[in-house]
């Protein structure tokens, strides 16, 4: 009987692999836009709760950061590259409403690895240094195209800063400096 109710529960999971890009930039850094380019990554798990909600976990790679190119010809010199690798594993609830799947939840991020170039000359450590931990509130909605493939789209946002702004200074609920990105991924159900 213990065996046949572990089963039964086990069925409700579904697992597989997802890739993708995203656009990115970083609030707070005095540059505007989704310039920055990054690959998202990864394994997921799915367990279908019911016939209307699901729960999924991700480990996942995500590229984020910020980018200005300097246009020389119009006078702008200003150049800055800033790259962010994280380590993810972000949660959420999913809806299904026929073959699209709303979903939000949030993340836990882990920054492996950041690099920032001011002057297109090199990478120097960062100042003032990143947090190593983010926590990105997830939006998101899925179309699914048959049993195994899915198309996802999420946006998120860090909720705490990311780090402090050059300076120390902050105002009211800007206290720093913000991952904000929009991602665009295929997924595929083994």
């Amino acid at each position: 009987m213990f065996f046949s109710t572990l089963h039964s529960f086990a069925q409700g999971f579904k697992g597989g692999i997802s890739a993708g890009v995203a656009g990115t930039q970083v609030d707070g850094d005095r540059l505007g836009g989704f310039n920055m380019t990054g690959f998202v990554g990864g394994i997921f798990v799915r367990n279908e709760m019911n016939d209307e909600w699901a729960f999924s976990m991700a480990i996942r790679y995500f590229g984020k950061g910020s980018r200005k190119v300097s246009d020389p010809e119009n006078g702008d010199l200003t150049y800055y590259r800033l790259r962010l690798h994280y380590a993810e594993v972000p949660l959420t609830f999913i809806y299904t409403f026929g073959r699209f799947y709303p979903e939000f939840g949030i993340s836990c991020s882990y920054l492996i690895n950041a690099l920032e170039d001011s002057d297109a000359f090199g990478s120097i450590d960062p100042d003032p240094p990143f947090n190593k931990y983010d926590f990105p509130a997830i939006i998101g909605i899925s179309y699914q195209f048959n049993d195994h493939f899915r198309l996802n789209t999420q946006y998120s946002y860090s909720i705490i800063p990311i780090r402090k702004h050059p300076g120390n200074q902050s105002w009211y609920f800007d206290r720093g400096q913000y991952n904000n990105t929009v991602n665009l991924t295929l997924n595929y159900t083994l």
